[in-house]
């Protein structure tokens, strides 16, 4: 599906698809990495020995390859001096006039597997698990014990 949105300061329309491409806290630390260094199960290891408690929040990115713009997801309440994307661009309206529903919006998959190292890839890789739209935690504690694991990191 495509929408439409304006640009507020300049003005111009763009037209294209959108995603919600999410990132957990923490998971930048596979950038360090290929999956031909490490697999998505060393990488966790690693990940959990850095992330505090079991429960860690997740931050949301709009990424429009059509619309040629990558932005703080709306209602994630980020810095005002950034802004998010509807500080930038009006509200999108699909092919027939109405408005985006963000909580319809696809989200992004993230792999990590040889050819295929998306940050935070090695999350969804290993637990088959990505969040909802705009889901603002993830419980890390749920998912473990749902995949099997005994959540030993010493």
């Amino acid at each position: 599906m495509t929408f439409t949105c304006r640009n507020r300061k300049y003005g111009f329309e763009r037209t294209g698809s959108i995603v919600l491409l999410w990132e957990i806290e923490g998971d930048p630390i596979s950038d360090g990495y290929s999956p031909d260094d490490i697999d998505a199960a060393e990488l966790w290891t690693h990940w959990r020995r850095t992330v505090p408690g079991s429960v860690v929040p997740i931050h949301w990115y709009v990424e429009g390859p059509g619309l040629g713009t990558f932005e703080f997801a709306p209602f994630q309440g980020v810095d005002p001096d950034l802004g998010d994307f509807l500080t930038h661009f009006t509200w999108p309206v699909d092919d027939g006039g109405e408005p985006i529903r963000w909580t319809n919006l696809p989200v992004a998959d993230k792999l990590w597997r040889p050819g295929t190292a998306h940050k935070g890839g090695f999350i969804q890789e290993l637990t088959g698990w990505k969040p909802s739209p705009l889901q603002e935690l993830m419980d890390v504690a749920r998912i473990e014990r749902a995949i099997g694991w005994g959540g030993c990191y010493g």
